[in-house]
């Protein structure tokens, strides 16, 4: 997995995403997309630029750490299909019609708590990370699971949830309750000292090297060269925060 940021041609428009229709924000079609000469079968993610944007920061920070995501980059769509998507418009950017193109996994959706995954390495590597990016909507349908192997995607509502911020919020005590983490540290209480080796891992690994992908998404016309900046800083504070955060949110939700 690649974390910069990828685009391609869409060059098929399918299906409407069943169940996307109660998602009018941010409705989801299947579709395809060239890249580099190949073509990846996708969803399709008609997003408002801030959405785009998260979503590219979080794959792209899945990458860095090393967990395991569906890949995704900016699908750039025809303004001759754009009648495809029915009364759906995808944003705009100097002349550019953009969307999420989510590459497709094998794997079907979570529907229930599964405890095979709650007591998972990788359920507390994703515990982890999704304090790292603040995200709001970590729920067991963005969990995809094949053969025992699990797979994360769906990050529109990080960092600040759905709000169009990049800064200003304290990194150290923005604190993420989510259903999926309550359970997985109630599970995993007793592995609070693996936790805290991840989050350092995982701090180390956002700081060893310049977070140049930020730049790219601002360069696509998603944010300004400004917002860029304060999320470097943000990004960094929060992995130097992340054990202490972590720490702290398996103590307020474990079985002791």
């Amino acid at each position: 997995m690649n974390e910069a940021i990828r685009s391609g041609k869409v060059v098929q428009i399918g299906d409407r995403v069943v169940g996307s229709v109660r998602n009018a924000p941010n409705p989801a079609f299947f579709g395809r997309v060239d890249y580099n000469g190949s073509e990846i079968e996708v969803i399709l993610k008609i997003e408002p630029s801030h959405r785009l944007a998260k979503e590219l920061i979080a794959t792209s920070l899945a990458s860095r750490v090393g967990i395991q995501h569906a890949p995704g980059l900016i699908g750039i769509i025809d303004s001759g299909d754009l009648n495809q998507f029915g009364d759906v418009q995808p944003i705009e950017i100097d002349g550019s019609y953009l969307c999420f193109a989510s590459e497709k996994r094998l794997g079907s959706a979570l529907k229930a708590p599964c405890d095979n995954f709650h007591l998972s390495e990788f359920a507390l590597e994703l515990l982890v990370f999704d304090q790292l990016i603040g995200n709001f909507d970590r729920v067991y349908e963005n969990i995809l699971e094949h053969e025992g192997c699990y797979w994360a995607f769906d990050h529109d509502k990080i960092l600040f949830c759905d709000a169009n911020l990049w800064s200003g919020w304290d990194a150290s005590k923005t604190n993420i309750n989510d259903l999926v983490g309550m359970n997985i540290s109630f599970l995993q209480s007793r592995n609070l000292s693996r936790a805290l080796k991840i989050s350092a891992e995982f701090n180390t690994k956002i700081s060893n090297t310049p977070l140049n992908f930020l730049s790219e998404i601002a360069k696509a016309g998603l944010f300004k060269d400004e917002d860029a900046t304060a999320l470097t800083t943000y990004l960094n504070e929060r992995a130097a925060n992340l054990p202490a955060i972590v720490e702290k949110f398996i103590k307020t939700n474990s079985a002791d």
